[in-house]
């Protein structure tokens, strides 16, 4: 399987929630300190590509008019004999440079600001350093897109708040995450920035501090039994979970192991699956879905 460019095989009227989708989860922890409790990948976010991984979760905080990388409050690393910090730029280049190897593929970056207390500053340099100097590089609507509309771009999606700094709407402040929550568990409203109308809406399995067997019994397998995207709805199921004394290691050990064994059928929708530890047997079973 060619997962380097798996997606010039999807049909470009294919909205985005019909696609489905492998991802990673705090994507960026390959070289992290602490790694028993937060090292979530084995490998980069350039090699994640490589495999097949169209979706980053990226955690954020703002540092000296930068973004650098963090699980909570760890600081992402370079690498595993560095003390040098991880920044948004390295995987901004990364991701730009292999979108333009490989025009017909798009990568949905989701921002969250997971540390610092100057939130609306870090949203505002996620904007202006990274965004709007780069206006082509991405893809900013708060919509579901179908795929010919992002194909060759970054698709920014993101948990974080926005100031008043910058004209916002609807065309240039990316998918709208931030208190997208409802009354009912795991739904989300994707709202509108302009007036609060509903954009289109989510369900997002994020269940994490749980343990391995409930993660997957509970959590993971009702979600894909019971739960299809839409036209007009985005699907996003966790695979990974981390309750503190169950690494993430030793619950994707469990999960990614069951995953393997669940038949995924041809043309279902199951939408966007994150995982800890991605390998590339896990990222072909979700791009064989599609």
């Amino acid at each position: 399987m060619d997962t380097k460019a798996w997606m010039k095989h999807i049909d470009e009227a294919a909205p985005l929630s019909f696609i489905n989708i492998p991802g990673t989860h705090n994507s960026t922890t390959q070289y992290i300190p602490l790694r028993y409790f937060s090292r979530c990948q084995n490998i980069s976010v350039a090699q994640q590509l490589e495999l097949g991984v169209r979706y980053l979760d990226l955690r954020v905080e703002h540092s000296k008019g930068k973004l650098k990388l963090v699980h909570s409050i760890i600081d992402c690393k370079k690498s595993a004999f560095s003390f040098e910090k991880l920044w948004l730029d390295d995987i901004i280049d990364d991701c730009s440079r292999f979108i333009k190897e490989n025009p017909s593929e798009t990568i949905i970056m989701n921002f969250q600001i997971d540390d610092g207390k100057e939130h609306l500053l870090a949203s505002d340099v996620l904007f202006e350093r990274y965004v709007f100097s780069n206006k082509s590089l991405w893809f900013t609507e708060n919509k579901n897109p179908c795929l010919k509309e992002c194909r060759g771009k970054l698709i920014l999606a993101r948990r974080t708040p926005i100031s008043d700094k910058f004209p916002f709407n609807d065309m240039n402040s990316g998918i709208n995450f931030y208190n997208s929550g409802t009354d009912v568990k795991n739904e989300r409203v994707i709202r509108s920035v302009k007036d609060g109308s509903t954009a289109f809406t989510a369900y997002v399995q994020d269940d994490f501090s749980v343990p391995p067997k409930v993660k997957w019994f509970d959590f993971v397998l009702p979600c894909l039994n019971e739960k299809k995207a839409s036209e007009n709805s985005l699907l996003v199921n966790h695979l990974s979970a981390n309750n503190g004394f169950f690494s993430p290691k030793i619950t994707a050990n469990y999960v990614n192991k069951r995953f393997m064994g669940y038949e995924l059928k041809k043309g279902g929708h199951y939408g966007i699956i994150p995982a800890d530890f991605i390998t590339k047997e896990l990222s072909e079973k979700i791009i064989a879905s599609n």
